[in-house]
């Protein structure tokens, strides 16, 4: 697949013009140390004096000033298995049809990971001597002209360009979770994850924050937050689909606690939601005794020797069918976090009472007692 992408100069002069024609037509970044081939084009002017050319166009039809030229490039997928010929055949006949009446330097290098192609525009047609005018709709109208000319060449394209409110995915990104290397993509399948076992927005974050995310959910910020392990942080609205919006992930939860009526609002959780009906009322209410059960286990007072530890993994046992939750959860996310609450309840445990049993004990009043027995905050 290829991308087309604009880049912008804000400087608008000849001397930046001949810079970033000299930076494209470099014979280290155009030619193929293999063959030696040089892919370096022009499309109605001369590759080699691409610079005089688009000069002398705009001094033949009096248009120096003002914008001098366009700048973008083709990026191909590092994956996408094509060569250096079929990547500048492309690019030429991309040009031919993208700028008709203008002259063009195609450039294509082969010097990074991808192979891409530079093409620089000038702004002034040969023909008609009008300048190039660009829309907002220029570069979607490129990019559908670009994966029109790769399907026709046997290659993958990207996905048809929708209208949404959420932030589009850079091409960059696209590519990386083409080979699942995406940051946000990482981001997406834990937040599927989570929310695949979650009835509770406490339920969801308690998920996230098992696999090292933070997640920022308050009433008064209009998205959801989440801070990744690595640091990066990512609004809701920058995850490309809807179905993540704070909006929809609210109302999917509150469908899962409460008794909605029909019509259903959409979420975008549907398919999900359908997969968590089906199971068994006793499955379902088992996945939510995670938090509870760290108040269960912290209920105990603190007991002197391992022995009496393992009697409150019994009553555990007793009180829930763990056998039946694993099932239910399929060894996944549920089933971890009750194994790290067991474990995190009984090292507090040992923790405080080795601390209870190092110190005197203090003397209460009567009056006072009530209420100094240990009890865990989790």
């Amino acid at each position: 697949m290829a991308t087309i992408n604009y880049i912008p100069e804000r400087i608008q002069t000849k001397s930046v013009m001949k810079r970033v024609i000299d930076y494209c037509s470099q014979e280290k970044k155009t030619v193929d140390p293999e063959t030696e081939i040089r892919y370096l084009s022009g499309i109605n002017c001369d590759p080699n004096d691409a610079f005089n050319d688009f000069n002398n166009t705009k001094d033949i039809f009096k248009k120096s000033l003002g914008t001098q030229f366009y700048h973008y490039d083709q990026s191909f997928d590092p994956d996408e298995n094509v060569t250096p010929e079929q990547v500048h055949e492309i690019a030429r006949e991309f040009a031919e049809n993208a700028w008709p009446g203008h002259e063009v330097l195609v450039a294509t290098h082969l010097d990074a990971k991808h192979p891409h192609t530079h093409f620089v525009i000038n702004s002034v047609s040969f023909e008609t001597g009008l300048k190039l005018r660009q829309s907002p709709n220029t570069l979607k109208e490129l990019r559908n002209l670009s994966d029109e000319i790769c399907k026709n060449h046997g290659l993958s394209v990207l996905l048809p360009y929708e209208e949404t409110k959420l932030k589009r995915r850079s091409a960059r990104e696209y590519r990386a979770s083409k080979r699942w290397k995406s940051w946000k993509d990482m981001l997406r399948s834990t937040i599927c994850s989570a929310m695949s076992r979650a009835r509770t927005k406490e339920d969801f974050i308690r998920a996230m924050e098992l696999y090292g995310y933070q997640v920022t959910w308050t009433p008064d910020r209009k998205y959801i937050t989440y801070t990744c392990p690595s640091g990066k942080k990512c609004r809701d609205n920058r995850l490309g689909k809807e179905m993540f919006l704070k909006e929809n992930m609210e109302m999917e939860l509150k469908i899962r606690q409460e008794n909605i009526p029909f019509p259903l609002p959409v979420t975008g959780w549907e398919k999900l939601r359908g997969q968590l009906m089906k199971m068994k009322l006793n499955e379902w209410e088992s996945l939510g005794i995670a938090s509870e059960l760290a108040g269960f286990v912290a209920s105990f007072v603190p007991y002197s020797d391992e022995e009496d530890l393992e009697e409150i993994e019994r009553e555990i046992e007793a009180r829930y069918d763990l056998d039946n939750l694993g099932a239910a959860i399929g060894g996944s996310i549920g089933m971890l976090l009750l194994i790290q609450e067991i474990s995190k309840a009984r090292h507090e445990i040992l923790k405080e009472y080795s601390k209870l049993t190092e110190e005197e004990e203090p003397d209460v009043d009567d009056d006072e007692d009530e209420g100094q027995g240990f009890y865990m905050q989790m």
